[in-house]
């Protein structure tokens, strides 16, 4: 994850420019908070990935999403 300080609200920010360009696919009318498209992209990216997140901050939704953006290529590769 590359970081980034945004000058204007004075913090550091995750850059999640990989939202836009499509490799990621988030749901329309349930948006991921910033820190949950973060778990995402880092579950992508790693073979296993546990989310060591507090109760209460959304790990059922990032689990959901890295399921449903990762089923197109496991489909795709293994035949299934």
């Amino acid at each position: 994850v590359n970081w980034t300080f945004d000058e204007e609200r004075g913090e550091i920010l995750p850059d999640l420019s990989f939202v836009a360009n499509g490799r990621i696919q988030l749901h329309n009318e349930l948006p991921l908070k910033r820190y949950q498209q973060v778990g995402v992209m880092c579950a992508r990216r790693s073979e296993g990935y546990a989310l060591f997140m507090e109760q209460g901050t959304g790990k059922t939704p990032v689990t959901i999403a890295t399921i449903c953006n990762e089923a197109p290529h496991v489909r795709k590769t293994e035949n299934r």
